[in-house]
């Protein structure tokens, strides 16, 4: 029994001996080609190493082919013009406003309308029209007004006999006042 033991001590001395020295067999190997060395960089001082990145595989899509319905449909898209509603937009933007940032905005008259206002200024007719008192209330308390008067001084006269006309008379006293009359 001690022979046993002693004869497989050995043999585990000597495999642990064969693996710390490797055994080198007298094969005679084929001359390897040199290969030109490759030139050594400085080392990157970079932080982050380089990137492994590897990109997806492009898969090949194929589309479903379409109808001459949806093709025509597609290019009847592309020609036509978009239409915008610009009546819904200018309720939008009314809606944000307040009557002290009104006064930046138009007041609503075309080129017509104005050329009305000057042409009934500058004449020396009474002709009073309600447009012509329409058109001067709107006018009234912008800078429009303000230049149509410097460019024809009776304008302002004018323009202050109209709109007390245009304008419902003040009571002066109490007792003739009636909420009736504005409600």
């Amino acid at each position: 029994m001690e022979k046993i033991i002693i004869l497989l001590l050995i043999v585990v001395i000597l495999l642990l001996l064969s693996d710390k020295m490797p055994i080198t067999h007298s094969k005679k190997r084929a001359p390897q080609p040199k290969a030109t060395p490759i030139p050594k960089t400085a080392p990157s001082t970079s932080v982050m190493g380089e990137s492994r990145f590897v990109p997806p595989a492009k898969v090949a899509t194929t589309a479903i082919p379409l109808t001459e319905k949806e093709q025509q449909d597609i290019l009847t898209e592309w020609e036509e013009d978009p239409t915008v509603n610009l009546e819904d937009e200018e309720e939008d933007l009314r809606s944000y406003r307040t009557e002290e940032e009104d006064n930046d905005f138009a007041t609503g008259l075309s080129f017509e309308d104005l050329e009305k206002v000057a042409t009934f200024l500058s004449e020396d007719k009474e002709e009073v029209t309600t447009e012509n008192i329409e058109l001067l209330q709107k006018v009234e308390g912008t800078s429009l007004l303000e230049a149509i008067e410097k460019a024809l001084p009776q304008a302002t006269l004018k323009v202050s006999a109209l709109l007390e006309k245009a304008l419902p008379k003040t009571i002066e006293s109490k007792t003739e006042f009636d909420i009736r009359e504005f409600v």
